[in-house]
């Protein structure tokens, strides 16, 4: 998932920030004087989150096409109870307003809409036939599920499928628009429903309390808090980060940019042995940093010598849940760090981390900026071929993904290949107890799946460079076995 990074060390956020100001030596942004309560009058027009209004414009554009939705599939084997599932799944949407929320234009301005609770149905699907072939029709509707888009103005932004595929045999598909919802939305969404379905299978009533805020209170403390002092002291926090940073990270690519993105994308997986995922943590430790900024580190050296560009820049997603009320919502939290390094092909991996680490602890420390004010603020040059700021991504999930808990059920995660892509190229690593395992999405209207493989090879062979002599320049690393 998209917002799961490392973090460094065992810090919570706020001593992340605190520890990052210090190092950094720049002023702290004003500390949160006011907690985040329920909102009083309901009758009044809500505001979105600056996150989601970032994407609404988006999508108001109708380029996204589907690259903005969740999605995961499960196969749960074992006698399920549908009427306890689909019990679950409604008590899920009237906990979270966010779930029933719509969004619709009023005087010129994007709101939320929050419906009452009891619209939410889910779909149950037989799937005729055995064997291959019946594998194949299940594939083949999970995907058309996944990529079936939403209409933010209508609502219904969650949705809910099981296909039965034997009697003891079932396929769950949910599928989310990511403007109600983040990464750290499905690990609360598969914890509450698990709960859910085992008190309702059992015939008991919902085990959860009551939710303290909703996700429309979170976006009516931001518009209220954001403001003034503190949105200038962020903003000139990272002005100062990326002045005379580069429009683009120029890649060569295997074919010429259109003049309007696709967003069409493809992915490309490859794991990395224990031995080397170990001494990669083990470099970090003996410096002072994280898994995190050791492969970030790595990430953007490569980036430097594949496209000869000395001033590379990285986007990584952050939880954006600093306060504790936040942490059991469903809702469009996660906001985008910048990390900029610039090169010098004598310079040895050690220097480099020592900088990696002190600008992700600095951009910890100052993440409160949305992303979109960033945007609106650096105003860079209109490209529809690209994103602004940054055209790359990196993120580093942790080990232990939630997975449903259904008694007398076995669920297992299905892969699924989302094929949409907003950027040009995308490195994601996730600890296992065998190792890394990496993806590496790619925009196939620049890249080849050769090239994705040979970038994943390179990065294998730099990074075992890289912790078998930290201190080696970095213009003498080796990107070839």
């Amino acid at each position: 998932m998209d917002d799961l990074i490392d973090r460094p060390g065992k810090l919570s956020e706020s001593e992340l920030k605190m520890l990052g100001q210090k190092l950094s030596g720049r002023t702290a942004a004003p500390a949160r004087a006011d907690r985040i309560v329920p909102r009083g009058d309901h009758g009044l027009p809500l505001p979105l989150s600056y996150a989601q209004e970032r994407l609404w414009f988006v999508e108001q554009l109708g380029m996204a096409s589907g690259a903005h939705d969740l999605s995961a599939a499960v196969s749960l084997h074992g006698d399920l109870d549908v009427e306890a599932l689909e019990r679950s799944l409604q008590e899920l949407v009237r906990r979270h307003e966010v779930l029933r929320t719509r969004f619709a234009t009023v005087d010129g301005q994007a709101t939320q809409v929050v419906d009452e609770p009891g619209g939410f149905e889910m779909r149950w699907v037989q799937v005729p036939g055995q064997g291959e072939q019946a594998q194949a029709d299940v594939q083949a509707a999970i995907q058309q599920e996944a990529t079936c888009r939403f209409d933010l103005t209508r609502g219904a932004l969650f949705r809910a499928i099981v296909l039965q595929v034997q009697a003891r045999e079932h396929v769950l598909v949910l599928t989310m628009h990511h403007i109600v919802a983040d990464g750290w939305s499905i690990g609360v969404l598969v914890r509450e429903t698990s709960a859910l379905y085992e008190a309702f299978a059992q015939c008991r009533g919902s085990p959860l309390p009551e939710l303290p805020v909703q996700y429309a209170d979170y976006a009516l403390w931001q518009r209220r808090w954001l403001q003034g002092t503190v949105l200038e002291q962020q903003l000139a926090y990272w002005r100062k980060e990326l002045d005379g940073a580069p429009a683009a990270l120029e890649l060569p690519t295997d074919r010429p940019r259109p003049p309007v993105a696709s967003f069409r994308g493809a992915s490309h997986h490859f794991s990395l042995s224990p031995a080397l995922s170990q001494a990669a943590a083990d470099l970090g430790r003996r410096e002072g940093a994280t898994l995190f900024m050791v492969l970030m580190a790595a990430y953007q050296t490569l980036l430097w010598r594949w496209s000869g560009q000395a001033d590379v820049v990285v986007g990584t997603p952050i939880a954006g849940r600093q306060h504790r009320e936040l942490e059991g919502l469903l809702g469009f939290f996660v906001n985008t760090l910048v990390v900029r390094s610039t090169f010098n092909a004598g310079d040895c991996f050690s220097a480099l981390l020592e900088r990696v680490r002190r600008t992700a602890l600095g951009a910890f420390a100052h993440q409160d900026l949305p992303f979109g004010k960033l945007v609106e603020a650096l105003q860079p040059a209109r490209d529809l071929s690209r994103q602004p700021v940054y055209q790359v991504w990196f993120v580093l999930e942790k080990q232990g993904q939630a997975v449903f808990d259904f008694p007398g059920i076995q669920a297992t995660q299905r892969a699924l290949d989302r094929g949409s892509l907003l950027l040009d190229l995308s490195l994601s690593l996730r600890e296992s107890a065998a190792g890394l395992v990496g993806t590496i999405e790619y925009a196939t209207d620049l890249f080849d799946e050769s090239t994705a493989c040979s970038l994943a090879q390179a990065f294998e062979v730099l990074l075992g460079e890289i912790v078998g002599d930290p201190g080696k320049a970095l213009g003498d690393v080796a990107l070839l076995d």
